[in-house]
């Protein structure tokens, strides 16, 4: 498992714990960029 795959876990855990009030794209924003990356090619 990845940086941004964990990073996406624990923000969604937190999201859904409601300790975090934020948007969800931003929880999901590491998720996003993680399959940017897969379809340019990065990763």
């Amino acid at each position: 498992m990845g940086i941004l795959n964990s990073l996406t876990l624990i923000l969604i855990t937190l999201k859904l714990l409601g300790v975090i009030d934020w948007n969800w794209w931003i929880v999901l924003l590491p998720s996003i960029i993680r399959y940017a990356g897969m379809l340019f090619g990065l990763y």
